[in-house]
Formats: C-alpha cells, structure tokens, sequence
C-alpha cells in the first residue's frame, strides 16, 4: 500500500494551497473561553473548562465562502488534590 505522503498547511484560499500537500484551513483562529472551578474542604478543587472558537476555518474556494464552518470547540475537567 502507498502512504500518502506530504505537509500540511494552512491557506486562507484553496488556489493558494501547493501540490502534494495537505491544504488544513485558514491559519488564524480566535474564540473565548471559560473557567469555573471549586475547592472542596480546602483539599480538592474541580474545574470545568469550555473554548468556543468564533473564526470560521474553512479556507475560501476561488475566493469565495463555503456554505459550512469549521470552528474550534473544546471541553475539559479537571480534579486536583492539593498536598
């Protein structure tokens, strides 16, 4: 089997990607963010993370929109215990 072979990279414009490789998105992104966290009995703290991009990554085609979005959305937890 050939494995695919090339880089990935990131364009605002499909035309502007390159031959044999990997055209991702556009190379920007910018979004908010959240954090809220407790501390239980001064030992264990729990926290809740979420990040919500706004730019739309899908790179233009000819210069023109694509109907769909690509947007970034990450969501974490995290429990500690101080020592």
């Amino acid at each position: 089997m050939i494995e695919p072979q090339g880089d990935v990279i990131f364009k605002n414009d499909v035309v502007d990607g390159e031959f044999g490789n990997y055209l991702y998105g556009k190379p920007w992104d910018y979004g908010v963010n959240f954090l809220v966290g407790y501390e239980f009995f001064r030992r264990v703290t729990i926290q809740v993370n979420g990040q919500f991009g706004i730019a739309n990554l899908a790179p233009d085609i000819d210069g023109e929109n694509p109907k769909g979005n690509i947007k970034n959305r990450v969501y974490g937890i995290s429990i500690g215990y101080k020592l």
